[in-house]
């Protein structure tokens, strides 16, 4: 991830031909690190108007697989999982947004975890809606009222913390874009 944020022009097609392979995709915490940082390294290319890499398209294709390991029996693959899905859900390309957002949702709308404790489970979904709150502040609040209206009750003061401190946070930006003119 670091490599490719200081570096993105020598590592990303090193970086891009080892996130294809999936050689480390039996390390998913690994496997997500290079997911990380092909995010990075498509969006700076993304801000410079600069060719990108091909690793959107292989983002995409490999977002099911990280969509899959949130709520792992591993906390830390799990977290890794939700953190890539997190940083796709921010991308400035809608397609790679999308395509994060959904799958966070998803999870949180149908865990389909068999032989999981209901515990994991919950505690996997908790941190899904703060991942989703930490994304820019219109996605977050697609994304959350989503969960809102499809669950009810069921994460609803959960997912209610996590819109008001997006609307803290969107409130706090417009304040300070104010007096900075």
């Amino acid at each position: 991830v670091v490599a490719g944020e200081h570096y993105p022009d020598d590592v990303g097609e090193h970086l891009l031909r080892l996130f294809k392979g999936r050689k480390h995709a039996h390390n998913p915490q690994v496997h997500a690190a290079f997911a990380r940082g092909l995010l990075i390294i498509d969006s700076i290319h993304a801000t410079r108007n600069e060719p990108r890499l091909q690793s959107r398209d292989e983002l995409i294709q490999q977002a099911g697989f990280f969509g899959d390991l949130i709520g792992d029996f591993s906390q830390d693959v799990s977290l890794a999982s939700i953190a890539v899905l997190q940083a796709m859900a921010n991308s400035r390309d809608t397609v790679l947004a999308q395509t994060g957002s959904q799958l966070l949702q998803r999870f949180v709308f149908n865990p389909g975890r068999a032989g999981h404790d209901t515990a994991s489970v919950r505690l996997a979904q908790a941190n899904v809606i703060s991942a989703l709150g930490g994304l820019r502040s219109g996605r977050a609040f697609t994304a959350l009222r989503a969960i809102l209206d499809t669950t009810g009750s069921v994460h609803g003061p959960e997912v209610r913390l996590q819109l008001a401190r997006v609307a803290e946070r969107a409130y706090a930006n417009l304040i300070e874009r104010q007096t900075s003119l």
